[in-house]
């Protein structure tokens, strides 16, 4: 069977991380 809900959860995971990590890199360097 196919778990759509794990791979969407995932997705969302990594675009928050994915954001977290860009706003981390402003931070730093400003």
């Amino acid at each position: 069977m196919y778990n759509w809900v794990a791979e969407i959860t995932l997705k969302l995971y990594n675009k928050v991380n994915y954001q977290k990590t860009q706003k981390g890199r402003d931070a730093i360097a400003n």
